[in-house]
């Protein structure tokens, strides 16, 4: 979700947001089948009696310090923080925990975790500067509209392009892993589903989940492998297992493309948008730099004191890569400094033909 972001210039705050209902549902449907398939199976656990209430309310206690880190993400709902501020938050009171509460946390161990970290975030880094400067090529030279253009030439329906687009994002997902596939594809896909109507938003949900059961997807679906090892088994065992929650998963896939007021439910009854008068003032900000056109798809959120603004922007066609691209973060830098630091800006940068 959170490179999906930064690709398409969407709100990772957002993205979480419209991310609840999906998961849950997705959660709920795997835990109906996976009990009655346990039960048919005659599956059991390895606690031979069942626990006493005391020793459930000792579990329970032990588990609360770790139990509450999630309400850390109430506070980018609510605005409080913005994602960056609660990754801080959230490391700080991990420490804590570990350190103080369950005495987890040495020295050596402190040093290693923060050794993996920074290996992890300079090849994240890494992947977002990729995705950046990818995405503003491929929308310079017009290749999204390119094939936005083609695939509105074979058909004119929705629901066959949306379809089209469900089994190519399959097979990617089969093949590259998640990440890669959003760097890639991303910035190609989203601009067709904004162009038949589908919400960034509403689309992302649907691209990361499709792109992760393609990761459990038979032939290539690398996950599948890593189970196989981890679980000893054969790879017919695991795709004889794996078939139905594949199926259940496209089913939910199926019924959140069909109403994305599932997914959209709680982004639309938590955000509101900014008075008119102040998308106008925007607007008026954007136009006074040179090289850009009239502003469209102007979009305009809030969540307590968080700001979101998305928009699309028309420049000529005779400036530079580089000079698009230093604009854009002139306007970026711009809006930020009139709605807070903490303020999303995704821009969309688009050739004037």
């Amino acid at each position: 979700m959170i490179m999906y972001g930064v690709s398409i210039g969407v709100s990772v705050s957002y993205m979480f947001i419209a991310g609840i209902i999906p998961g849950i549902l997705m959660g709920v449907a795997l835990m109906i089948y996976n009990y009655f398939t346990s039960k048919k199976r005659g599956y059991k656990g390895r606690e031979t009696q069942a626990k006493t209430a005391a020793e459930k309310a000792k579990v329970l206690k032990d588990a609360i310090p770790a139990i509450l880190m999630p309400i850390i993400l109430g506070g980018i709902y609510s605005g409080v923080f913005t994602p960056t501020e609660s990754a801080v938050i959230g490391v700080v009171y991990s420490i804590i925990v570990a350190v103080f509460v369950y005495h987890q946390l040495t020295w050596k161990r402190f040093c290693q975790a923060m050794f993996d970290a920074t290996i992890t975030s300079a090849t994240i880094m890494v992947l977002f500067g990729a995705a950046n400067t990818f995405g503003r090529i491929l929308t310079m030279n017009s290749v999204p509209t390119m094939v936005t253009q083609w695939m509105l030439s074979v058909t004119s329906s929705k629901a066959l392009i949306m379809l089209m687009i469900n089994i190519a994002l399959l097979i990617i997902g089969m093949f590259l892993d998640t990440i890669s596939s959003i760097v890639l594809f991303g910035p190609i896909f989203a601009p067709i589903a904004i162009a038949i109507g589908y919400d960034p938003l509403h689309f992302g949900i649907i691209m990361v989940i499709n792109l992760c059961i393609g990761m459990i997807t038979p032939p290539m679906g690398g996950n599948l492998f890593v189970a196989q090892r981890v679980s000893n088994t054969t790879f017919e065992e695991i795709f004889k297992d794996t078939l139905p929650m594949i199926l259940v998963l496209y089913l939910l896939l199926a019924l959140l493309i069909i109403f994305p007021q599932i997914t959209m439910f709680l982004p639309k009854l938590l955000e509101k948008s900014l008075p008119e008068d102040v998308e106008k003032e925007i607007e008026q900000t954007v136009l006074s730099f040179p090289g850009v056109s009239q502003p469209h798809h102007l979009r305009t959120r809030r969540i307590g004191n968080y700001y979101a603004i998305e928009l699309h922007v028309r420049m000529d066609g005779k400036i530079t890569l580089e000079e698009a691209h230093s604009t854009a973060t002139a306007i970026e830098n711009k809006l930020k400094e009139m709605f807070g630091k903490g303020t999303h800006v995704g821009i969309h940068v688009e050739p004037t033909k």
